[in-house]
């Protein structure tokens, strides 16, 4: 699978193992690899892998669009925020709402947003 990076083609791959991690990128061969964790002992593999290789792909698609967009090494090298694993798990878990929450601008939806104990929905009225 093929993925188009702000000009750059990245190859997508599955493969069955990375040293326990679920994903990486190669900025210089421009692939994405995501792990099918068959080296993760029983006791700690997901349930939903799918689910799990979902959010590691957009977790290293962000780490390629920071790359390419030159980034990824910002102005403090080593400890720049755009390559803080943290930061780059923040916008990977937050991007289907946020493109949710989009979407339903865009299409003059209901937004319906969910707290702990309830649901509270807010029109958006353009």
């Amino acid at each position: 699978m093929k993925v188009n990076v702000l000009g750059t083609v990245y190859r997508i791959k599955y493969v069955p193992s990375l040293d326990s991690r679920g994903g990486e990128t190669d900025f210089y061969t421009k692939e994405i690899r995501i792990s099918e964790q068959e080296d993760v002992p029983a006791e700690y593999k997901t349930d939903n892998l799918k689910e799990m290789q979902k959010c590691v792909l957009r977790h290293e698609l962000i780490h390629a669009f920071l790359y390419e967009s030159g980034l990824d090494m910002s102005s403090a090298a080593h400890d720049a925020w755009a390559v803080n694993e943290e930061m780059i798990d923040w916008m990977a878990i937050q991007m289907p709402k946020i493109m949710a929450a989009y979407e339903s601008v865009i299409n003059k939806n209901v937004i319906e947003s969910r707290y702990i104990d309830e649901i509270k929905s807010t029109e958006v009225e353009l």
